[in-house]
């Protein structure tokens, strides 16, 4: 075991000198947890740590070898031990497992430790062996479960963009509120502050009110219509509370107010400074929303969705049939019909090299418009969800379009080139390939991330694609308590290595996640508003009474999502 502190603090013993007659005590206190809602919290400190990807494991052997260790094989991500890991990521993952004992310390349980994944196995070793955490458990009254589920097993929701939760839209279409990597800045301008002096921009997180708190668990918890619905009924009740008028503007569907409306409403705040102060939490968010809601960028975000089904669609119809006279060369042919990733994908990027002009096209126009960005992100979806098979005419032919595309686009594209490593003032077609080689090897590890996973190998079927934490959740509180074979039983002392290790000669089933009253799910690398939302609705529709807790290092947008996939080799430099 070990203590993260406990090594500092044995450090500032040795330098200060004990000859010196001085004491040296560290104290912390951990900042660890921030509660989005009512069962969903975040941890903002670590809101950079992601899983490893089998693509990391080049970057290791060269680390090894550089330290002079070539006998080490590294062939997949389980010979990797925590020793081999470069010195600021093992830091990183020992000061997050102090933080998830003190979580585990202010919730006063004792856990059985599960996890999924490489890097969730190593951080439950290090819990389970951690000396605080062992004089926790020994003073603790209640009994959880703690299961640890790497991101990277599953990045197929995350970095695409659902039409039917508003919070994950508001989250990726405004700005961010920094240093904040959960939350975002509100332009107040429909209630008359906008950017004028003196004025800050609003933001989600309202923990001192509760009706604020109230309405963004609805938005996180409930499909978009549902949310809409509350958000305009919130927005009438503050202004019958604050006795303003009311006039509705615009026409919306049949139980569904329009963008318009809900600014007709907030309108009503305009010159009303009290009222805008009374009722500043659900303006906020109304704001938020509102925003959101209409012109181009809420037309984009729906044919970003629309395209993303689409593919996924044809995926799980099609067969691997598709030849570069198929089509290929269209530029009006369509997307769907069934295809491989990488045809698809080739198709798409000609559609893209076709337009000729980067720059949002005019409304009316079938032609996608996708940056850089959302073209990689949507790559490292369907690699996720489906694969290809690495190599070939197929792929060679998608990496010299992407390389011609990232020529093209190497101006309007430029934020994105730079975080790739492609440099600020230089974009040689040389660098280009580089960077397009880089790119493929990181989509290499995310569709090979399940390789080895018995029960939860594939995330798509018949009927599209299904989130690995709503297969995980379903099978954990399923009546007839299949197997987990994927899941692993960190034991704890002699009965619990007993429990785990020899239940074919005890009469004591193995350990469940569901054993105990509360479950702390805590995703490592982020988590969207959808998928809590889908893990609710699963857990209603099994009526458990186990307490759900969700958990996860920073609420996850697509594009963060496909940066951290991106640049995951940042962790080697």
């Amino acid at each position: 075991g070990y203590s993260h502190y406990g090594e500092f603090q044995a450090l500032m013993r040795k330098w200060i000198n004990r000859e010196a007659g001085v004491r040296v005590s560290v104290s912390h206190l951990s900042l660890f947890h921030a509660e989005v809602c009512p069962g969903l919290a975040v941890t903002p400190p670590h809101h950079s740590l992601f899983p490893l990807l089998p693509s990391c494991l080049p970057l290791l052997r060269d680390k090894l070898a550089a330290e002079g260790d070539t006998d080490t094989s590294l062939n997949q991500l389980e010979d990797v031990e925590f020793d081999m890991l470069p010195l600021s990521y093992q830091a990183e993952l020992k000061s997050f497992v102090e933080d998830i004992d003190s979580l585990l310390q202010d919730l006063g349980v004792r856990e059985d430790i599960f996890s999924l994944g490489h890097t969730s196995n190593m951080i439950g070793g290090m819990l389970a062996a951690l000396p605080e955490a062992k004089i926790r458990r020994k003073q603790a009254v209640g009994r959880a479960s703690l299961l640890l589920v790497d991101r990277t097993l599953d990045l197929t929701g995350v970095t695409a963009h659902p039409s039917d939760s508003l919070v994950d839209r508001v989250l990726s279409l405004l700005p961010p509120l920094s240093p904040q990597s959960s939350d975002v800045k509100i332009d107040l301008a429909a209630i008359g502050h906008s950017g004028a002096e003196g004025y800050l921009p609003g933001c989600l997180a309202q923990p001192c009110s509760s009706r604020g708190l109230s309405l963004l668990q609805c938005l996180i918890c409930s499909r978009q219509k549902e949310s809409l619905m509350e958000v305009s009924r919130s927005l009438l009740e503050a202004i019958a509370k604050e006795k303003l008028s009311v006039q509705v503007q615009g026409r919306g569907k049949i139980g569904r107010p329009s963008a318009s409306q809900l600014k007709g409403f907030l309108q009503q705040f305009q010159g009303h400074p009290g009222a805008v102060v009374s009722q500043r939490a659900v303006l906020q968010l109304a704001c938020g929303v509102g925003e959101v809601m209409g012109g181009s960028l809420a037309s984009h975000w729906e044919e970003m969705d629309g395209l993303e089904k689409t593919m996924m669609l044809s995926l799980s119809e099609g067969t691997e049939q598709e030849t570069e006279e198929d089509g290929g060369d269209e530029v009006g042919g369509e997307l769907g019909g069934g295809a491989s990733v990488s045809g698809l994908l080739s198709r798409l990027v000609r559609l893209q090299l076709a337009s000729g002009d980067p720059r949002p096209r005019p409304s009316g126009d079938p032609r996608p418009r996708l940056s850089l960005e959302e073209l990689l992100g949507l790559s490292v979806c369907l690699s996720s969800l489906d694969g290809w098979v690495q190599g070939g005419a197929q792929e060679q032919r998608l990496k010299e379009l992407l390389v011609e595309l990232v020529m093209c686009h190497r101006e309007c594209d430029r934020e994105m080139l730079i975080t790739l490593g492609m440099g600020e003032n230089v974009c040689s077609e040389e660098r280009a390939h580089k960077c397009v080689e880089e790119v493929f090897r990181h989509l290499c590890g995310v569709r090979s991330a399940r390789y080895g996973c018995r029960q939860f190998h594939s995330i798509s079927s018949t009927d599209g694609y299904q989130p690995l934490l709503v297969q995980l959740v379903d099978s954990i509180f399923n009546p007839l308590r299949p197997e987990l074979p994927d899941l692993r039983h960190q034991a704890q002392g002699l009965t619990g290595m007993l429990k785990s290790g020899f239940s074919l000669f005890m009469s004591s089933a193995r350990p469940r996640p569901s054993d105990h009253p509360l479950l702390v799910l805590f995703v490592v690398g982020g988590v969207t508003c959808w998928e809590v939302r889908r893990l609710r609705e699963v857990l209603a529709a099994h009526h458990t009474k186990v307490q759900v807790l969700v958990c996860s290092t920073r609420l996850l947008t697509a594009s963060a999502a496909t940066r951290l996939v991106l640049t995951s080799h940042h962790t080697f430099l």
